[in-house]
């Protein structure tokens, strides 16, 4: 079945060429034994293989069989000296006709049978045999009437031409359709050795006699058909034996012994020709063929039917030992004569323990009576059904409860007796017991408790309900709920049933329902879908509590609440209110305009990042232990106002406690003292000496003219690299220049290294005027919207290509999110292709591996560049940002220095970490928005 799946699955072009070689192949040696001139074989395969590749494979096939039979046909006329003129429309008719005789077998097949097994039963073998009957006129009637009205034959009349077409074609089918067609049973598999010496041993027993028929002698021009009986009891022998596979093997094995046969001039049939020979073995092999396929699918029938009574035997037994139900039979008395293995797990007794023993015995003394007379009633009234419930005792001594019903079945004479079934219902006694225990609380509660259906109507109401909303129950009960609901919440309604039909609960929702005289209150309300034994929605549980008073409290709750915000936005001073963890929950307007944050921003923990580091150590320590001891507590300490500016203030914070002495946190405010510090400041300066001010004011003019002396030598470098890079850039330009024009002229000079080492040492000397000009020309950065990965992409285009032939390997790693971020292009490129170029250089030995990787971390770029080249001293790793401090032996030092400027006028900052013989990783961290520069410089 696989391979026809797949076969099913291939082109139809494909299927449609392999057919056309497949027919016309078989068909060309058919047609070897056709009447002269005519076409017409009384031996015919082509026709079976037709039908069954139509019937597997589709209908879509057909043009393969009309090409192939075309083939065929046109080869075997233009050999028996036919010109092409009349050969070709005799040969494209025959072809339809053979096309046509498969596809209206196959739709007459499949509208009389079952696709699956056409050849099952008895009656399918006379409906297949029907439609082969009917299918393969219209090739005889099509095929005949082309050859005689185009070409026709001398000596041979229409009829016998005619029969022999249809009847080659029918048995071509009946033979070869067959065997395809009850390939597909399970009967066809060979299970053991022992079945395949017997195959063997029927095939060559169904040779030997089919031989001595077809293969022997006989007084010639007679026919010795008694003969041909010998084979009926083989044919009938291998079929019972095997079904339908040893029936194909004696259809098979006479058809091609009996045309050998025939063909040889052998056999009962002999007549003048061989053709007219092969057309009575033909008829002879067409009842063979319907005689053994009948009994085939007979046998299969019968097998079939043993199957399906082991089956339902087999299933009836499993269902009776593997039923929760527990099945016993009992005689006139109450005698047990046979109870079902359930009854172990129920009542804990062995089959043994019961049979032969009264079933009263075990059952409660109190059900015995009212039992006793039940079953004197039932046995009056034969076929009578009864249904009761009872206790009986286990074997450890437990009672359960039982509910069965039984049937008189004692006039019947395959069971006489009374059949009872029965299943323990101890649990659901229980159930119900706690069920009406559960209704008598839900009864007494005082929160309405309301059951309603799917479309809302109301199936229970309790006394909390009619507290609630003032209607009884009889006023309620078969009403809809929406009564209850006031018409701005009819939505809602809609909603909440919608949620329960999708399985989800209703929890804790505050709502507004209408009470019976018209007023509204508010509820707490939980709604619960309602399911039956099967699992299926069959309505909802609403539990409401009135929360009318409670919502009043909340409202006169966030009314104190907002004069408290309004009182405390309106103070002069910051007021800050923190729980019980010690973090903030509340900041006034004032602590909100001093910090410049937004509400929420300093809850939390949030206001420690405001708190100078240097005094945050000594804040949080007094901070704590206030709240450890909860007590008052006042401390000073500087905090970042809006501008960035830190400001002295002076914070008094206060516990909070409850009514019940409960701790709810702190509640403080803070002061400006910045004036006062100052003014103290200014008095501890006036206390110093005049000879210690003059002293530390002469320490800052000297510090300051060594900055200005600094601030002048970088001016002077600036100037100098300029005079320089324009005095250089010329002759290093007419050195390339003229080693361009050297290896342009002369191509054998292309790979001269003093030429590449010069091209090399001007790209070298370029870069380093480069790095000085860079260096002296430092601006602002001019920001744009710039696709970060984009300009990583062209630095390490750059990269590659200048490290190529040391075999440097770059390798990206970028995380998704990323997009554009403020920043100047040329100066992030720069920097960019400043770090990878040094990573580039770190490999001491050819080859290597870089790698560059981006993410993005909050609101900043995070690029790191990683090499395991050779590595910086620790003792370095403070100087690579100095200007002109370089280990290399090229370079001016400054491209690091210059990176780092780049990096801090963009508000980021670089980080490099290095160990010698391990590599180097460079992290430059830029923000995705640009801050205020006012800002950046005050931090």
């Amino acid at each position: 079945m696989t391979s026809l799946k797949k076969l099913q699955q291939v082109s139809t072009g494909r299927l449609c060429v392999a057919i056309a070689i497949l027919y016309a192949l078989i068909a060309y040696g058919s047609l070897q034994l056709a009447f002269e001139g005519t076409n017409a074989s009384p031996v015919w395969p082509p026709s079976g293989i037709a039908f069954s590749v139509i019937w597997f494979l589709g209908y879509r096939v057909w043009p393969g069989i009309w090409l192939g039979a075309f083939i065929a046909n046109m080869l075997v006329f233009i050999h028996n000296g036919w010109t092409p003129v009349p050969a070709f429309p005799v040969s494209a008719l025959i072809g339809a006709g053979n096309s046509v005789e498969a596809l209206f077998g196959v739709f007459l097949l499949r509208s009389f049978t079952e696709e699956t097994g056409p050849l099952s039963k008895i009656r399918d073998i006379f409906k297949f045999v029907f439609a082969v009957l009917v299918a393969c006129l219209s090739s005889a009637t099509i095929g005949t009437s082309a050859v005689y009205f185009i070409h026709p034959a001398a000596g041979i009349s229409f009829d016998m031409v005619w029969f022999t077409w249809w009847l080659g074609d029918v048995i071509g089918i009946l033979v070869i359709a067959s065997m395809f067609l009850t390939y597909h049973r399970k009967s066809w598999q060979i299970s053991s050795v022992q079945q395949a010496l017997e195959v063997v041993l029927v095939g060559i027993v169904l040779i030997i006699v089919n031989g001595g028929v077809f293969m022997g002698r006989f007084p010639e021009y007679g026919f010795h058909s008694h003969v041909t009986y010998l084979i009926l009891p083989f044919a009938i022998w291998s079929t019972y034996r095997f079904g339908f596979p040893g029936a194909i093997l004696s259809i098979l094995t006479t058809s091609i012994v009996a045309v050998c046969g025939s063909i040889n001039h052998l056999g009962p049939f002999l007549g003048q020709r061989v053709q007219e020979d092969l057309v009575i073995v033909q008829c002879f092999m067409g009842v063979i063929a319907v005689t053994v396929l009948t009994l085939a699918a007979a046998l299969y029938e019968r097998q079939k039917a043993e199957e399906d009574i082991k089956y339902n035997e087999a299933r009836f037994r499993s269902l009776v030992e593997n039923s929760f139900e527990v099945i016993a039979m009992v005689d006139r008395e109450g005698k047990v004569v046979y109870t079902s293995p359930p009854t172990k797990n129920v009542l804990g007794y062995d089959n043994s323990e019961l049979i032969g023993h009264s079933m009263f015995e075990w059952m409660h003394p109190e059900d015995v009576p009212g039992i006793l007379e039940i079953f004197e009633g039932l046995l009056k009234t034969p076929g009578a059904i009864v249904h009761t419930v009872c206790r009986m005792q286990r074997k450890n001594g437990s009672w359960c409860w039982l509910e069965g019903s039984g049937c008189n079945l004692l006039h019947q004479p395959a069971v006489e007796a009374v059949v009872i079934n029965y299943r323990d219902i101890t649990e659901r006694k229980k159930y119900e017991e706690a069920r009406v225990h559960f209704a008598s609380i839900v009864e007494s509660s005082d929160e309405a408790i309301i059951s309603k259906s799917l479309d809302g109507t109301i199936t229970s109401w309790n006394r909390g309900a009619e507290k609630l909303y003032g209607y009884t129950s009889e006023e309620m009960i078969g009403r809809s709920i929406e009564v209850l609901v006031p018409e701005d919440k009819k939505e809602e309604l809609a909603e909440i049933f919608q949620d329960l039909e999708e399985g989800r609960k209703i929890e804790l929702l505050e709502t507004i329902r209408q009470r019976k005289d018209g007023s509204l209150i508010d509820v707490l309300l939980t709604v619960s879908p309602l399911h039956n034994d099967a699992g299926m929605l069959i309505g909802a549980s609403s539990i409401a509590r009135n929360i009318t008073e409670r919502k009043k409290a909340q409202l006169a709750i966030e009314e104190s609440e907002r004069r408290f915000r309004t009182m405390a936005d309106t103070a002069p001073v910051m007021i800050w209110m923190s729980g019980e963890d010690g973090l903030y929950s509340f900041c006034n307007k004032a602590w909100l305009v001093f910090t410049g944050q937004s509400v929420g921003d300093d809850f939390g923990d949030g206001w420690r990042k405001r708190i100078h580091p240097d005094d945050l150590s000594r804040c949080m320590k007094v901070y704590l232990k206030a709240f450890k001891s909860r007590e008052e507590f006042t401390l000073d300490y500087r905090l970042k106002r809006a501008d960035g500016v830190y400001r002295w203030v002076l914070d008094t914070g206060v516990p909070r406690f409850s009514y019940n002495g409960y701790f709810g946190g702190f509640i403080g405010s803070c002061i400006d003292i910045t004036e006062r510090k100052m003014a103290e400041e200014i008095l501890r300066r006036d206390k110093e000496s005049l000879e210690q001010l003059v002293d530390e004011r002469s320490k800052e003019l000297i510090k300051t003219q060594k900055e200005l002396k600094q601030f002048s030598r970088l001016a002077d470098i600036g100037t100098l690299a300029a005079t320089v890079a324009h005095e250089l850039r010329n002759p290093l330009g007419v050195i390339h220049l003229a080693a361009y024009n050297l290896k342009k002229e002369k191509a054998e000079l292309n790979a001269n290294k003093h030429l590449v080492n010069i091209e090399k040492k001007v790209w070298e000397g370029n870069q380093i005027i480069d790095n000085l000009l860079s260096y002296a020309r430092i601006k602002i950065p001019n920001y744009e919207n710039v696709r970060i990965l984009n300009v990583l992409d062209e630095c390490v285009a750059s990269a590659q290509g200048r490290f190529a032939e040391k075999g440097i390997i770059i390798e990206k790693k970028y995380d998704d999110g990323m997009d554009f971020i403020e920043a100047d292009p040329n100066q992030i490129r720069e920097i960019f292709l400043n770090i990878i170029n040094n990573a580039c250089q770190a490999f001491a030995a050819p080859g290597g591996k870089v790698e560059v990787s981006a993410r993005l971390e909050g609101e900043q770029v995070r690029v790191s560049v990683r090499d395991k080249g050779v590595g910086i001293a620790q003792e370095d790793l403070d100087k690579v940002f100095e200007p002109f401090f370089t280990r290399k032996s090229k370079g001016t030092g400054l491209g690091l220095t210059i990176c780092n400027e780049l990096v801090n006028l963009h508000q980021g900052k670089i980080e490099i970490s290095s160990r010698l013989g391990e590599g180097t990783t460079v992290c430059v961290f830029l923000p995705v928005h640009r801050r205020n520069y006012a800002e950046t410089t005050h931090h």
